[in-house]
């Protein structure tokens, strides 16, 4: 409050103290009901107890003073909240504790030729539960790793085994169906259906039967049928290949 607005309250509070006129309130309002109610329906004393003037701002600049701002992403781990070197830490110990134990895992580490849509929502949901969705990893790896998609896989062979190296989603894909069809001698049509399963793959980890028909890549350019012809031979043994390469 400024000495202005003392001076304006000093009409209805006694030298405009307003702390003391508080302080006593309750006993004047007992002991001087008549005098205190007028004061308090009086509608210039109502209007200054909102808009009373208020001292100028005072801002101080110091020259010579240097002040250093910093600033922390911080993952949030049960009622933990972690900065992202310790969050990855705490998954990998996760990992390396469940590993042995949880089917999902010890297909990735373990027998990638198991790989498939079911492991992988059961993974997802996996994590999810224990405080690791797959977007805050993602995060965490994006800033350490600086990979601007890496992908589950990975994410989850680097945390069991530090020598792992983290890809991101694009490059796995691109490994997977250099793994299973490099040194082929493929038609023009089978390459461009190459491009269309590592197009699917980078986007979703897995390929199964039904992609065919709900994969916008897949299903535009001809979908299962035109996959059976461009492909006659063992179809669903190349399906379950693609998805061990991808989980390799």
């Amino acid at each position: 409050m400024s000495s202005a607005a003392r001076d304006q309250f000093a009409p209805f509070i006694p030298d405009g103290d307003v702390g003391r006129f508080a302080s006593q309130f309750r006993e004047q309002l007992k002991s001087d009901f008549t005098n205190m109610m007028a004061v308090l329906k009086d509608r210039t004393f109502q209007e200054l107890l909102t808009d009373y003037p208020r001292p100028a701002p005072v801002f101080y600049v110091a020259h010579s003073a240097q002040n250093e701002v910093t600033s922390d992403v911080l993952f949030e781990s049960g009622e933990r909240y972690l900065r992202p070197t310790e969050y990855l830490q705490a998954f990998a110990e996760f990992v390396r504790t469940n590993q042995d134990q949880v089917e999902a895992m010890k297909i990735v580490l373990e027998r990638p030729q198991g790989w498939r849509t079911s492991v992988l929502n059961e993974l997802r949901l996996l994590l999810q539960r224990n405080d690791f969705p797959e977007k805050e990893l993602r995060k965490a790896h994006r800033l350490l790793f600086k990979k601007n998609l890496p992908d589950l896989i990975s994410m989850l062979k680097h945390a069991a085994r530090e020598e792992e190296p983290v890809l991101e989603a694009g490059e796995r894909a691109a490994r997977a169906v250099k793994r299973l069809f490099d040194g082929q001698s493929l038609s023009t049509e089978q390459q461009q259906w190459v491009g269309y399963l590592q197009t699917h793959l980078e986007a979703n980890l897995t390929i199964e039967r039904d992609d065919f028909d709900d994969s916008p890549v897949l299903e535009r350019n001809g979908g299962w049928g035109k996959f059976r012809k461009v492909f006659p031979d063992e179809i669903l043994l190349l399906l379950t290949r693609l998805n061990e390469a991808i989980a390799a």
